[in-house]
């Protein structure tokens, strides 16, 4: 079942449904298609703000036999620790009956995606994650030591299908489902055990280890130099995996407005809220006492990011984008690691 919350959410994606009756036409003439202004003008679709901020994923469906690919780059630094909204030094968390706490985190993520038009109502969406995590430890004793995993993470399939297209605007379904292809078993050697190779704490796994359902919805609105968006994104867990714990369910709303600075050039400005379920169950294989990343009750919580854009198209279904922000509000079920900056790069090719 949909949270109460998320439902509440679902306004942020529905104000097109108030609006007239007017179809936003589907032209057959060869890619890039035309799109009709509000001021009843045309534009070609390779205008710099028809597409989204780099960060947000499946913002808009492709015509009928187009395809889109697409790179995208992603880094996420962390470093500080709260509990709740307040934050905490080691020394805090050590005086908790821990015996070591994770000091700084660094996460690189690869993305590869592929979109297909299969019709002029279904657009299907791939998305493969290649994923590079870093976490630096310290220990009550003074020592300190790093753990790092590399590979892929849940592969993604989506399919965006248009629920109402307008002169002005357009909102479409997003429903897809992640595939447990991410190693959830992650182990290294670390200090103290022996030689042996121990499982990782949860941060440094590569997937959730389950079939999850991720259902949304986006709503974009174009001006004659403007473009506007929200989008509400959930990943629905419904069963625990092998080792025998669930990630918490996930809740992504976003909102953005574009505006051109030239019709190949655009800047955003784009507030993105995320809030993850505590997570359910436990991995025996990790000690909770033994420091808060392997606490289960230590992983969930909510953040509000604000992230500042540029798109950039060239002449052929080239775009090149690029994204920076970070955090302007945490409550996180601690102690956990605070985000303190996220950087985004990207390129799309369309045909």
């Amino acid at each position: 079942m949909i949270p109460t919350r998320s439902l509440a959410l679902l306004s942020l994606a529905t104000p097109l449904l108030a609006q007239g009756d007017a179809d936003w036409p589907t032209p057959s003439s060869p890619v890039p298609p035309l799109v009709l202004r509000a001021s009843g003008t045309y534009v070609e679709a390779d205008r710099a703000d028809l597409h989204g901020p780099i960060g947000v994923m499946g913002e808009h469906p492709v015509s009928e036999g187009a395809w889109q690919f697409s790179y995208r780059y992603e880094r996420q630094d962390y470093g500080g620790l709260l509990d709740g909204k307040s934050e905490l030094s080691e020394q805090d968390v050590f005086d908790e009956g821990y015996t070591r706490t994770p000091s700084d985190m660094t996460r690189e993520t690869h993305l590869l995606t592929a979109l297909y038009g299969y019709s002029e109502q279904l657009s299907v969406l791939i998305t493969i994650p290649w994923i590079s995590t870093e976490m630096n430890f310290d220990t009550d004793s003074g020592g300190s030591f790093d753990a790092r995993t590399i590979g892929m993470g849940d592969v993604q399939l989506s399919g965006l299908y248009r629920l109402r297209e307008k002169g002005d605007g357009g909102l479409h379904l997003n429903l897809g489902v992640s595939l447990p292809t991410g190693s959830h078993d992650e182990a290294q050697a670390l200090p103290g055990s022996g030689g042996n190779t121990v499982k990782l704490p949860y941060p440094l796994q590569l997937g959730s280890g389950t079939v999850d359902v991720r259902p949304g919805l986006t709503w974009v609105h174009l001006d004659d130099e403007t473009s506007w968006g929200t989008q509400l994104l959930q990943t629905l867990r419904f069963t625990e995996n092998s080792d025998g714990y669930g990630i918490g369910n996930e809740t992504r709303a976003t909102a953005w407005v574009a505006r051109q600075f030239r019709e190949d050039l655009s800047g955003s400005l784009r507030i993105a809220w995320e809030h993850i379920d505590d997570y359910s169950g436990q991995d025996d294989s990790l000690d909770p006492d033994l420091g808060p990343s392997q606490d289960p009750n230590a992983q969930g919580g909510d953040r509000l990011h604000f992230f500042l854009g540029v798109n950039y198209t060239h002449p052929g279904g080239h775009r090149f984008a690029g994204e920076m922000g970070g955090p302007i509000f945490q409550d996180l079920n601690g102690p956990q690691l605070e985000t303190d900056i996220i950087y985004r790069i990207g390129w799309q090719f369309s045909f």
